[in-house]
């Protein structure tokens, strides 16, 4: 299986959400699937199967520091890395943020997942927009309508 990863924070720093995606991306590699990471970062060593989606700039978001990449460059990179891949799905973490992640749920057409650790209940205390993509939302996870489409290709 063909699988794409989306990860709105950048590669270059450490964090929760990053070693999630490297462990996983590792697991289902290890198990013969393809897997591609769409990440920011601007190290000149990452993996052939991490793309860099350019660099990011830090931004004070819900009592912490998020590192990601806001810039127009980055959208065309996540086109492309879509483009270029014909994913069986994509697996995109933290859909809401405003980063490569909403642009890749808005983007692909691959069946998609997302799921967001940001809470949606209200405690959260930065206003979260709207969910990006045309799917069913459920507290923090967004299933996109698109298996029905690829499966009729």
């Amino acid at each position: 299986m063909k699988i794409g990863i989306v990860n709105p924070y950048s590669w270059d720093v450490p964090g929760g959400v990053g070693f999630h995606i490297r462990d996983l991306a590792l697991k289902l590699r290890s198990r013969g699937h393809d897997v591609q990471v769409l990440t920011p970062s601007t190290s000149q060593d990452l993996p052939e199967w991490i793309t860099s989606a350019g660099s990011s700039v830090s931004i004070p978001f819900n009592g912490s520091v998020a590192n990601i990449s806001v810039k127009p460059k980055a959208l065309a990179r996540t086109r492309r890395w879509l483009a270029d891949n014909d994913f069986d799905v994509v697996h995109v973490h933290e859909p809401v943020v405003p980063s490569v992640s909403m642009a890749a749920a808005m983007l692909s057409t691959a069946p998609s997942w997302g799921h967001s650790m940001l809470p949606l209940d209200g405690r959260s205390r930065a206003p979260l927009p709207r969910p990006p993509c045309a799917c069913t939302w459920n507290a923090s996870e967004c299933a996109s309508p698109c298996p029905r489409r690829r499966a009729e290709r």
